[in-house]
């Protein structure tokens, strides 16, 4: 689990602050889909119900709450 702290914060403050490189970031995404393919990741295909326990558990992960609120005691 990462926490936040005030360096998380500015770090992620100049992330967002700097241009995207779209040609960059194609090309990252092109070689990571190659070597998923090569590791064999779309061998199987998914069905819905394989899925369903993929979806919860995201789902639970990224559950929103309202600003000010403690995430830890809900």
């Amino acid at each position: 689990m990462i926490k936040r702290t005030p360096e998380l914060d500015a770090f992620e403050l100049r992330r967002l602050r700097r241009p995207a490189d779209y040609r960059r970031n194609l090309a990252t995404l092109e070689e990571m889909w190659r070597f998923a393919r090569e590791m064999g990741a779309f061998r199987h295909p998914r069905t819905p119900d394989d899925l369903e326990a993929d979806i919860r558990y995201a789902r639970a992960i990224n559950v929103l709450r309202a600003p000010g609120k403690n995430r830890l005691n809900p």
